[in-house]
């Protein structure tokens, strides 16, 4: 499942930043490479917003897989709006921000949870998703040679209001409730991702002895 998720990210943004699709295979394990699945594109070097697309294509499986994360929390998890509504308030500082993830953490792992099988499909599917969320050498470098351009995008968009005298600081705070909800799911598919480590290291150090 997770192998699917994380290319269904690139191929996802690569369309709505216009890239043209060379090929795709979803799920296609390669002995030889070590590649699960692909996802080629190319696009137009004169177009800025194609650029641009390059960040958000190569942070696609981390986009789409937490969006994946929190439908399978609201379908699957009892207290699903209990464990929403911290990170929807008002954050005026880090510390606010950082209690938030810890109440909405604290919610998702309560007793009332874990005693419930829902629970426990909803711990092994998102356990699949994080565990191939991270992107890989060649995400990385696509999302390095569209960072510069999201950069440069936000210092434009600073110097307009600026200028124009506009206080976005609101439409800053309201962008903040959303967020806390994604950095949430990403600390949580952190945990899962360096627990999937953990039994990985043990399983290969049992095999190892035999």
């Amino acid at each position: 499942m997770g192998t699917p998720i994380h290319e269904m990210g690139h191929y996802f943004f690569a369309k709505v930043f216009h890239h043209r699709i060379d090929s795709v295979r979803i799920f296609e394990p390669n002995a030889e490479s070590g590649n699960l699945g692909h996802v080629s594109h190319s696009y137009n070097t004169k177009s800025i917003y194609q650029k641009l697309g390059n960040f958000f294509i190569g942070a696609g499986p981390m986009i789409f897989g937490s969006i994946v994360l929190v439908i399978f929390l609201y379908f699957f998890v009892p207290n699903a709006k209990e464990i929403f509504n911290p990170l929807f308030a008002s954050f005026h500082n880090p510390l606010e921000f950082l209690t938030a993830i810890y109440e909405s953490l604290k919610n998702l792992f309560a007793i009332d949870n874990i005693s419930q099988w829902n629970f426990w499909l909803f711990f092994y599917l998102s356990l699949a998703v994080a565990s191939h969320m991270a992107p890989s050498k060649p995400d990385r470098r696509g999302m390095w040679s569209g960072f510069f351009w999201i950069v440069l995008l936000l210092i434009i968009i600073n110097l307009i209001t600026l200028l124009l005298g506009v206080d976005i600081t609101k439409y800053v705070l309201n962008l903040s409730q959303f967020l806390g909800l994604f950095v949430s799911i990403f600390f949580y598919g952190l945990l899962l991702s360096f627990l999937h480590f953990l039994i990985s290291v043990v399983i290969l150090i049992v095999f190892r002895r035999r």
